[in-house]
């Protein structure tokens, strides 16, 4: 990060000898780092080189550059309170997990949403807007973080519990299949008149028909 750092500092300056910039000016560079843990990385040239063997008299001639390193989960309460808008709701929800209550008003709800996401390590942000939408919530409306919170918790129960019923829905087909084909084969039917009855009683096609018949009738 040091050298990149490096690279990036460097290539402003350039672009202010070549006149691209029109004033020259002084250029500060910082790290936001979104880590769980802390930064153990390099913070300075003396860092990165001065491990190796290098003659004393040459350390005097190699110009030092550090990095200034924010270390975004970790910041104390006063440094979180002088952020404004979502940034601050973003820094005390990583410092204060999931107990974090608040009643400060969501600007941008949808980029707060995902953003928060993506630091909690799920990247399937796509249809945020789509479901901020069913949930009548629009990115004008004036809603703390406590009201979003516990909306967008709330549609995540019943999207939940929706799935758990299709979830057994389709474990009771399956369990209802395979009695109806063991009943059958107690009865002495063959194969074709239980794919048949397996059929008409189940409203199954030939695809599930046949996967059915596959997993329960022995070959």
């Amino acid at each position: 990060m040091i050298l990149r750092k490096a690279g990036y500092i460097g290539g402003v300056y350039r672009e202010q000898y070549e006149g691209k910039i029109s004033s020259i000016c002084p250029v500060v560079e910082l790290i936001l780092y979104w880590g769980n843990g802390h930064w153990h990385g390099c913070r300075s040239i003396d860092q990165l080189f001065f491990g190796q063997a290098l003659p004393s008299k040459l350390r005097d001639y190699i110009d030092n550059m550090r990095l200034h390193v924010w270390e975004m989960r970790h910041l104390p309460r006063e440094v979180r309170e002088r952020f404004g808008s979502d940034m601050r709701i973003v820094l005390d929800y990583l410092a204060e997990g999931n107990g974090y209550r608040s009643d400060r008003q969501v600007v941008h709800k949808g980029a707060l949403i995902r953003m928060l996401k993506v630091l909690s390590g799920d990247y399937d942000t796509e249809d945020i807007e789509k479901q901020l939408d069913t949930m009548n919530i629009r990115e004008g409306d004036k809603i703390t973080v406590c009201e979003l919170f516990d909306q967008y918790e709330r549609k995540g129960r019943n999207e939940g519990l929706q799935q758990g019923r299709s979830e057994r829905l389709h474990e009771g087909l399956r369990e209802g299949i395979r009695i109806l084909i063991l009943t059958c084969r107690d009865m002495k039917l063959g194969f074709r008149e239980t794919s048949e009855r397996v059929k008409q009683g189940f409203q199954l096609d030939d695809t599930e028909l046949r996967k059915n018949m596959e997993l329960y009738w022995p070959k």
